[in-house]
């Protein structure tokens, strides 16, 4: 990811998305963690230090990631009505979409978006734990498990 690829005005768009596919009795649900530099915006470029900046908002990213492998955990170690399994996939993915932006909150808040250097540094280690305590959760295809 580079500055360049993030226009002005725009927004980091941090989302988790669950299509679905179906066969026969089987389904499998795709859970991906997205970023869309399209609809991004920064004014870090005109920070003293913009390549510590980017890295901040990687991690805003990462984090993305740690949530999405926490909805493939969940998913792939839930069983699910055949009847009633979108429900029920959309019912974790909400609580857990609320879980992450409340989480993605309070990294901005604890960090001071970047400027507090200590609290960054204790951030991107927790992210980095996170994603590798779940890195068998890296796969973006999820078996789903019918009772």
């Amino acid at each position: 990811m580079k500055w360049a690829r993030i226009p002005e005005p725009s927004r980091f768009l941090r989302s988790v998305t669950p299509p679905y596919r179906f066969h026969r009795t089987e389904a499998t649900v795709t859970i991906t963690a997205r970023f869309h530099p399209e609809e991004s915006w920064t004014r870090y470029p005109h920070l003293n230090k913009p390549e510590e900046a980017l890295e901040h908002e990687k991690k805003h990213f990462e984090l993305t990631e740690v949530y999405a492998r926490k909805l493939r955990k969940l998913v792939s170690n839930s069983r699910y009505s055949a009847t009633r399994f979108k429900d029920e996939i959309n019912k974790q993915f909400t609580d857990l979409v609320t879980q992450h932006r409340t989480e993605q909150v309070r990294y901005d808040h604890e960090t001071n978006h970047s400027i507090d250097h200590h609290q960054q540094i204790k951030w991107n280690a927790r992210i980095d734990e996170q994603l590798e305590s779940l890195s068998t959760y890296s796969k973006t295809t999820v078996n789903i498990k019918f009772k």
